[in-house]
């Protein structure tokens, strides 16, 4: 049993409801944390548009249009943050357009990702309640992107890494999960 199994709050946030998905139950906590990635993925929006820093994001929007137009990375185009970073960047210029706010978009998204990410990470060790609360301190202490680096692009990655390998002596297949946390390590 878990030291926080017998709090008062802990049924408080937990309440589950059924929604028709073969015994796939939604509680009040997941609808706060869908609601807190959706809001920091609304401000990173926000962000995304009115941002006039055009070094900055300038820089990280010219390394994802010279990759996307088939320029050889570290050749012909300078990538200071890595390789992915500018892959996937250059990867929501296909997706969204080439514009400044598809940068935006795309890291805003992953950063609405790493929220649920650290909460199921957090589930790992914590009860529910508490690490809806870990993700709301979170997103309390930063909840948008300011700008399109990074650091964004690998916390996903590193809380993957993590998760994987807090729950591999749970898994039916440790040494799998072994192997997807080191992949994921590798990828932050």
């Amino acid at each position: 049993g878990s030291l926080y199994m017998n709090l008062p709050y802990q049924g408080r946030l937990s309440k589950r409801f059924s929604l028709g998905l073969g015994g796939q139950t939604f509680s009040v906590v997941d609808g706060l944390l869908a609601s807190l990635c959706v809001v920091s993925f609304a401000f990173s929006w926000v962000e995304s548009c009115v941002n006039l820093d055009s070094h900055h994001w300038g820089l990280m929007y010219l390394q994802a249009l010279d990759l996307k137009q088939g320029l050889i990375p570290h050749k012909e185009v300078v990538i200071f943050y890595g390789y992915l970073t500018t892959w996937l960047q250059s990867l929501s210029l296909m997706l969204l357009g080439e514009r400044l706010l598809s940068i935006g978009l795309m890291t805003g998204l992953v950063y609405a990702l790493s929220i649920a990410l650290f909460y199921y990470l957090c589930q790992s060790f914590l009860p529910k309640s508490l690490s809806f609360l870990a993700a709301l301190l979170m997103f309390l202490l930063h909840a948008y992107i300011i700008s399109p680096w990074a650091n964004y692009f690998t916390y996903p990655f590193l809380l993957a890494s993590l998760i994987f390998c807090l729950n591999r002596d749970r898994s039916r297949y440790p040494a799998q999960l072994t192997l997807l946390s080191g992949v994921f390590a590798g990828l932050a």
